[in-house]
């Protein structure tokens, strides 16, 4: 990821601050989305975009969301400690399978519970 500076008035600033914290953001990952959200509405040609929206999430899906980021940075860590090992030639490559599967299931046991909390 690369960094970009912006220059914003000191009003501006708090106003981002004061947002990103209602949304349990840092003001980076605020700004970040954004970004991402202008540059995905406005079409190609640079035609007028529409409003931007931006979810509030709930004490639950903070909740959710922190629990999975810790379960799936368990199952990375575990998956970068077998692929070491593969790429040494350590470990025969269908040992990665079942860890592959779990995080998947992680992945997709976040999108319900996320899904139960819109």
């Amino acid at each position: 990821m690369q960094r970009i500076d912006v220059r914003m008035t000191v009003t501006d600033r708090a106003r981002v601050h004061r947002a990103a914290g209602a949304l349990g953001l840092r003001p980076s990952q605020y700004v970040r989305a954004v970004v991402r959200e202008a540059l995905a509405a406005r079409p190609e040609d640079n035609s007028p975009r529409p409003a931007l929206t931006i979810t509030r999430l709930g004490d639950d899906d903070r909740a959710v969301i922190l629990a999975a980021q810790l379960e799936i940075r368990r199952v990375g860590t575990n998956l970068n400690q077998l692929a070491r090992l593969a790429h040494r030639g350590e470990l025969d490559l269908e040992h990665l399978g079942p860890i592959v599967r779990e995080l998947a299931t992680v992945v997709e046991d976040l999108a319900v519970k996320l899904g139960a909390h819109s």
